[in-house]
């Protein structure tokens, strides 16, 4: 899969979990304030998962 069509993915599902989360959080009436933090990190950190690559240096490797 391209990085291309994994971030367009990533952010088009992202858009669906906002979307659930606040119809269901304004259902029980709970504001946003209170779970708005931790979507927004969900989604941040789906957002790098989709744009870092998948393979790194050797950085953090032990040297034979």
């Amino acid at each position: 899969m391209s990085a291309l069509t994994k971030l367009v993915y990533t952010i088009a599902s992202s858009i669906a979990i906002v979307y659930v989360a606040t119809t269901l959080f304004s259902f029980f009436g709970i504001g946003f304030e209170v779970y708005g933090i931790y979507v927004l990190f969900m989604v941040g950190m789906a957002i790098l998962y989709s744009m870092l690559p998948e393979e790194t240096g050797l950085l953090f490797s032990r040297k034979s």
